[in-house]
């Protein structure tokens, strides 16, 4: 076994099993309700199930927690410039959220 076996990502062969496993951690439970306020948890609790790959789950409960996060913590986005980056082509976003931290642990 490898010395980061506990800690590395799944791998889309083991999302669905790894999801089954925690999805009645009161954890997973809090994040849903937050992200999908007005869905019964037996609505999100079935696509959950219907996740076969990382992808999948980014795209239906990641980015929709994210930007929900976004949504509620978010003081907005401001774009500011100064002489020196005229010399150089760049973009830089900044906005500030409230710290959120959330680890559910391989069962």
């Amino acid at each position: 076994m490898s010395t980061f076996e506990e800690i590395r990502p799944f791998y889309d062969t083991e999302v669905n099993d790894a999801l089954r496993e925690i999805i009645d951690h009161p954890m997973l439970k809090s994040i849903m309700n937050f992200t999908f306020p007005e869905m019964p948890d037996e609505t999100w609790k079935s696509q959950l199930l219907r996740c076969y790959s990382i992808r999948d789950f980014q795209i239906n409960f990641i980015y929709p927690a994210l930007t929900r996060i976004l949504e509620v913590s978010s003081e907005g986005l401001r774009q500011s410039q100064d002489s020196s980056s005229l010399k150089k082509l760049h973009l830089t976003f900044s906005f500030r959220i409230t710290a959120i931290s959330f680890w559910i642990p391989r069962c």
